[in-house]
């Protein structure tokens, strides 16, 4: 570019000394001397140019690919390494977002917390590698059994976040009793009699209402877990 902008520069000090030198009174010879020299410096402009597009076009290919890397990095950053869904960061920076879209087009929200039943038994029994693979698991059902619009997250340990754009308690409970009908055709055999053979989860939902903030919501829907798993375990409560 700094090249092109010197040459650019030079070409217009010679158009402007040729200039002058034309409003003085020449022969043919030299002025068919003059044109052919301005023929030559046009024409080394032009493919000066033509090399400035083609770096310019390599430029934007490296910034366009850069841009996808980045994107990628920044994706990756947002996953939970283990369940391949969003981590508690990007779900705390996404719930906020969700809830003023919502307001402000004035649209139902939903969101489910899930929590995996005894799962402290299975570490204790299975150990953590069986735990993870559980973690895996349950956390692979939740991805299969939520919309595209969803926001599924691993939040800690072995709870899980879903927000649900749009969905009423209705939509929020039809699909958390899928998820729930799904996890009991799986079993999980477990070393030894001492552990269960099956896993349960137990989901608590909250319904966005005018009022609520993201603490607001997710306290709700925390209670609703609480609720849940007070109630006997692998139960879905809703506020």
């Amino acid at each position: 570019m700094a090249a092109y902008i010197r040459e650019s520069r030079d070409y217009s000090s010679y158009l402007s000394s040729t200039n002058e030198h034309l409003t003085r009174a020449i022969e043919q010879i030299e002025l068919m001397s003059v044109v052919k020299c301005l023929i030559k410096e046009n024409t080394a402009l032009l493919d000066s140019s033509h090399e400035l597009q083609l770096r310019l076009e390599e430029s934007k290919q490296r910034i366009e690919s850069l841009t996808q890397d980045l994107d990628t990095v920044r994706e990756k950053s947002e996953q939970d390494d283990l369940t391949q869904l969003f981590g508690r960061r990007y779900f705390d920076e996404t719930l906020p977002k969700c809830i003023a879209s919502a307001k402000e087009n004035n649209r139902q929200l939903c969101l489910m917390l899930i929590d995996i039943d005894t799962f402290k038994q299975f570490n204790d029994t299975s150990g953590h590698l069986a735990g993870d693979e559980i973690i895996k698991s349950v956390g692979a059902l939740i991805a299969g059994s939520v919309r595209k619009s969803d926001v599924a997250a691993r939040y800690g340990g072995d709870e899980f976040a879903v927000i649900l754009p749009g969905a009423s308690k209705g939509d929020a409970v039809h699909i958390a009793e899928r998820m729930q009908s799904l996890l009991s055709i799986k079993k999980w055999r477990q070393k030894g009699n001492d552990g269960p053979d099956a896993v349960t989860v137990s989901i608590g939902i909250a319904s966005l209402s005018s009022s609520d903030s993201a603490k607001d919501l997710f306290e709700r829907a925390d209670a609703s877990l609480y609720k849940a798993k007070a109630s006997g375990k692998n139960r879905v409560a809703v506020r």
